[in-house]
């Protein structure tokens, strides 16, 4: 077959087609196991929670938010080399993610207060 040539590297259906974002997807499919292993694996069955100071609750965010935000940093993809930090495509999603979450918070109100 001269005239058909196979792409190896044919389009995903399930990742992007832009470089930087199907970095981006990928690193965080890659991440969310390990603070949903924390989160939801280890506090809440254990009802760690249940103790918690503001501090730990602190520690516990932290654990779970920075590594997102550090590993991207330190180890760039390919299709981030060439790109300033505002076009990288995990700058933007984690920017969006933090608006979001505070907007929910605005909305939502304080938990230890009932709704009624």
């Amino acid at each position: 077959m001269k005239g058909n040539k196979v792409n190896s590297a044919a389009p995903s259906l399930w990742l992007a087609q832009n470089p930087s974002k199907r970095w981006g997807e990928v690193f965080f499919l890659l991440y969310t196991p390990f603070w949903l292993t924390l989160c939801l694996g280890i506090v809440v069955p254990f009802k760690l929670y249940e103790d918690f100071t503001e501090w730990e609750y602190l520690l516990v965010g932290l654990i779970s938010a920075l590594p997102a935000l550090i590993v991207p940093m330190i180890f760039v993809g390919k299709a981030d080399r060439n790109l300033a930090w505002k076009d990288r495509y995990w700058v933007k999603a984690s920017i969006l993610e933090e608006e979001l979450s505070i907007t929910g918070l605005q909305f939502e109100g304080p938990i230890d207060k009932p709704l009624l």
